[in-house]
């Protein structure tokens, strides 16, 4: 805004810092495509990869019609231990042995759309499949469906709509569900099971895939252990008994030779998750039933107890059991090989391991790997090591061929053991190489990648640094836009050849440039620093190196409940030594409550599983206790509100006042009856939940447009926190309703004690406020693991995010779900800013007390969004150490996941919080005066 030929700080500084920002989500995007690269497609046709047809090969034995149940997040222990009682029909045939049962390990990421990918094409799919799962797009890979189309078999489907997505145009019939409607329990499963019975008595489909959700969506909504998981168990057992009766009577009345294969994608945890690598997670089940296999008791004691496979192995396993001409042409499986040897002759299996092990050597010789050098080492070592098995295949079967006349002879001989021992050890070597080395890492993104996210911290923090010591004139501005425009032009550069070099001279330019600014500061200001403020620094440079051990990374939490309790104990003695009473009783209770919210849930994965009172309330017998707790907390919260609102620092009339504590008092209602059962119609419930939504909404936004900013800023920005609160009530988990009061309590708690401040009437400003808003970090940090949270996707509650959604809708449910991840920063944020309005509004001058919006929400921002970038670029260097690590997938991608979401977030924060700031000064009549420059003293 331009007025009077004065630019307004405002604008300048918002341009530069967003210019700024999207240059650092770029160096996100380049990282994360070249650290993550998509699965990549192997180079080649089925043509090479077609079966060596062998006269020894019993083909009739291929089933003609197949039937594949996939029950969705079903772990492998609801079925292999004493919870399996509740499936007595699928766990006789297991126990009786007239089945094929295997625990089918299913690598990360534990989610649908991943999963399915490697259940059709046997691919290790990558960890960005991850963000995928929610858009995925149709399959272009090779893989099981295709060929099946290939060879003109007829499909149908119902089930998750995710398999529509990824092959469209390939089934005869189907209808889809939605998959992310989580609490949907029992219409997801019966939109499925309604067609059943009807295509059963259909005989124009050779292949029937079926996909059920209800598993899933009753562990998302109930947890893994609930009354309802047991139920929904037991119709899935009718289900497969229904299917399994239908094949059966076929298989008498004239000899159809029907296949039953159920299985999961993935597992889930206790609390009904999943998304991680525990082995709750990934280990998912695969049986196999047949009428053939029942009657046909051969080995049957062999097959009581199930073995471990990889899922990946079930689609070379698929293409000989349904007679196809190919094994899809990028799947890294293996055969199983208790149900493949039962399937044909001794010879024929033989030849069919030889075909496989020939195929996963052809992947390693066209697949591209991360050094040129290591790879031809490892083309050239088993290529030898086949050509030795083949030979000593090739020479036994020949010896063996001159000496027995009888086909059975030579099919029972001993020296066959040899060669198929050699095959699967040889099998499991390369899988063991393929899926360490066929994703290779894209370096010129990658360092890209790092040079820009490196670049935009400089200068976010020459921004900073100049924003805060001041004055910011527009030379001052200009001189940074300036700057900016250099390093978009390194971004432009990263193109060309010449990329590194310019790369390199921008990034001296950006610290020097930083070196000289952060040269005003003096000796005298450095010495000035507390205890306190050292502590804090220390703890955040800690926290950067901790980032280098995956045990560290997995364990967060201790390192920010240690580093904040002890801040919080070391104040408490600068307030003794210094007699401040009122601080040191601050101190003591923020002590109190902030080790009552650390010692709610458990988190971390040593002791992630360990009683605690969040799993306490979140048994079914203590419903009537969670909802008693919801109600406290909805009470207390409208308590604060009741205090905020008529409080005398609140210029309110009577009547908006009163306005604003009914808009509150129907939000805290709602949300108590959205977490009670005090209301069982499920479209009153929702028309409920959304009439709380409009109040919440128009409860923040009252203050936003009733208060002047010049007299009520930081009033302003509490009385638009405490709806927000009743919110998070609302979409958490009712066991964590009172870790949500209990943070907003410290946070209150600490607004109303300067915590920064060391008592002096020439403490530094930026010292003292930067500490401060630091401090609130820490305190968000710890929040967001105190809810229950880790470093791993699994551990996020996701059911919330559909609260009062009648069906699937992406942008609410990805919102709500933003806000779930993120609560415990925005509350953080929103008291830093509340915080900051107070210490700005403390100027007498009107004409500085006109520009207390600007300040207030520049200098929280632009520290959080500092400390994320600082975090996300380090921790990018350190992941490009650990690529080869044991636990890089496991623990350290998800953290780089969390911490590009939280870096996402201030972006948009700052958007938001900046675009309505705007306009309601405009609103309010501010927009016709400009924001001249603060007055500032800066001789301290």
């Amino acid at each position: 805004r331009v007025h009077g030929g004065v630019e307004s700080k405002a604008n300048m500084v918002f341009s530069s810092w967003f210019s700024c920002a999207l240059l650092s989500l770029c160096g996100v995007f380049l990282f994360a495509r070249g650290f993550f690269p998509l699965s990549p497609s192997i180079a080649g046709d089925t043509v090479t990869n077609q079966f060596v047809k062998s006269d020894s090969a019993n083909s009739s034995f291929a089933f003609d019609k197949c039937v594949i149940m996939v029950i969705d997040a079903f772990r492998s222990d609801f079925l292999f231990s004493e919870r399996g009682r509740a499936m007595p029909f699928l766990k006789d045939q297991v126990q009786s042995g007239r089945s094929f049962p295997f625990v089918s390990v299913a690598q990360t990421p534990t989610v649908t759309m991943p999963r399915l990918k490697a259940l059709t094409a046997g691919v290790i799919p990558n960890f960005l499949d991850l963000l995928l799962n929610f858009n995925s797009n149709a399959f272009q890979m090779d893989n099981l469906i295709s060929k099946l189309q290939q060879r003109n078999r007829s499909i149908v489907f119902y089930g998750d709509d995710t398999w529509l997505r990824l092959f469209p145009d390939a089934f005869l019939r189907s209808e889809g569900v939605n998959s992310f409607y989580v609490l949907d329990t029992i219409e997801v499963d019966n939109n499925v099971t309604r067609h059943l019975e009807k295509e059963l008595k259909q005989s124009d489909w050779e292949i029937m895939i079926l996909h059920y959700l209800g598993i899933d969506h009753t562990g998302h909504s109930k947890g893994a252990n609930s009354e309802r998981m047991e139920e929904k168990m037991a119709e899935m057992d009718d289900i497969i008994k229904s299917i399994y009766k239908r094949l059966e009577s076929e298989y008498k009345q004239n000899g159809s030779n029907g296949l039953l294969l159920v299985l999961s994608d993935h597992g889930m945890t206790q609390s009904g998750n999943h998304g991680g690598a525990s082995l709750d997670e990934t280990n998912s089940m695969a049986v196999f039933l047949s009428p053939k296999f029942a009657n046909d008791p051969t080995a049957e004691s062999a097959r009581v107890v199930p073995h471990t496979i990889s899922q990946i192995d079930l689609v070379p396993t698929l293409s000989y059991l349904l007679n196809l001409e190919s094994i899809p042409v990028n799947s890294l499986g293996k055969a199983v090989p208790s149900l493949l040897k039962y399937s044909i002759p001794t010879v024929a299996y033989l030849e069919r391991l030889q075909e496989i092990s020939r195929h996963l050597l052809r992947i390693v010789k066209a697949s591209a790997v991360s050094s040129v050098v290591s790879g031809y080492d490892a083309v050239e070592h088993y290529t030898s090591q086949y050509q030795r098995i083949e030979t000593l295949h090739l020479d036994i079967v020949k010896s063996l061929k001159s000496k027995y006349k009888n086909v059975d002879a030579i099919n029972g001989a001993q020296e066959l053991i040899s060669i198929e021992d050699a095959h699967l050890q040889f099998q499991d070597d390369l899988q063991s190489y393929l899926a360490k080395n066929l994703s290779s890492f894209d370096w010129p993104k990658i360092i890209y990648g790092i040079f820009t996210l490196f670049s935009s911290l400089f200068f976010f923090i020459s921004l900073s640094v100049q924003f805060e010591l001041g004055p910011v004139s527009s030379k001052n501005m200009r001189t940074s836009t300036q700057w900016h425009v250099e390093a978009l032009a390194m971004f432009i550069a990263g193109t060309t050849v010449v990329f590194p070099f310019v790369a390199i001279f921008l990034l001296v330019l950006s610290v020097s440039r930083l070196i000289r600014q952060l040269s005003r500061f003096t000796w005298s200001y450095l010495k000035s620093v507390t205890l306190e403020q050292y502590l804090l620094i220390g703890g955040l440079i800690l926290y950067i190196v901790s980032l280098t051990s995956s045990s560290l990374v997995e364990e967060e939490h201790q390192f920010w409940y240690l580093w904040t309790t002890t801040f919080l104990l070391l104040h408490s003695r600068h307030a003794i030594i210094q007699r401040d009473w009122i601080s040191l009783r601050t101190m003591l209770f923020t002590a109190f409550l902030f080790s009552m919210l650390r010692g709610w849930n458990q988190t971390g994965n040593k002791w992630f599983n360990e009683p605690d009172f969040g799993k306490f309330l979140d048994l079914s017998e203590n419903e009537p206790l969670r909802t008693k707790l919801v109600l406290v907390s909805c009470a207390l919260l409208f308590c604060f509100c009741l205090t905020f609102c008529w409080s005398t620092q609140c210029s309110w009339n009577r009547f908006i006042k009163l306005l604003y504590s009914v808009l509150n008092l129907v939000a805290a209602v709602v949300t108590f009856i959205s977490k009670s059962s005090l209301v069982s119609d499920v479209n009153l419930h929702t028309s409920l939940i959304r009439l709380g939504f409009l109040a919440m909404a128009l409860a923040i936004a009252l203050p936003l447009l009733s208060l002047k900013p010049s007299n009520n800023s930081s009033q302003r920005f509490l009385l638009c926190i405490t709806p927000f609160a009743i919110l998070l009530v609302m979409l958490h988990r009712s066991q964590n309703s009172i870790p949500i009061v209990l943070l907003f309590c410290i946070f209150v708690n600490l607004v109303g004690q300067r915590v920064g401040s060391n008592g002096s009437s020439s403490s530094s400003r930026l010292h003292c406020d930067w500490s401060t808003l630091l401090f609130f970090d820490f305190i968000g940090q710890a929040g967001f693991f105190a809810l229950g949270n880790t470093n791993q996707v699994a551990t996020i509650d996701w059911t919330g995010a559909f609260t009062g959604v009648g069906g699937y809708n992406q942008a609410i449910v990805g919102l709500f779900a933003t806000v779930i991840i993120t609560s415990p920063f925005i509350l953080a944020t929103l008291f830093a800013l509340n915080l900051n309005a107070t210490t700005t509004a403390q100027v007498e001058s009107a004409e500085s007390r006109l520009n207390q919006a600007t300040e207030s929400i520049y200098r929280p921002l632009f520290l959080f969004f500092v400390l994320r970038l600082l975090t996300l670029s380090f921790f990018c260097v350190f992941l490009i150490g650990f690529r080869y690590h044991l636990f890089v997938w496991s623990v350290f991608a998800p953290k780089f996941l969390f911490e590009s979401i939280k870096l996402l977030f201030y972006v948009l924060l700052f958007s938001t919080v900046t675009s309505l700031s705007t306009v309601v000064q405009y609103l309010q009549g501010d927009s016709s005066k400009p924001l001249k420059e603060p007055l500032r003293n800066h001789t301290d």
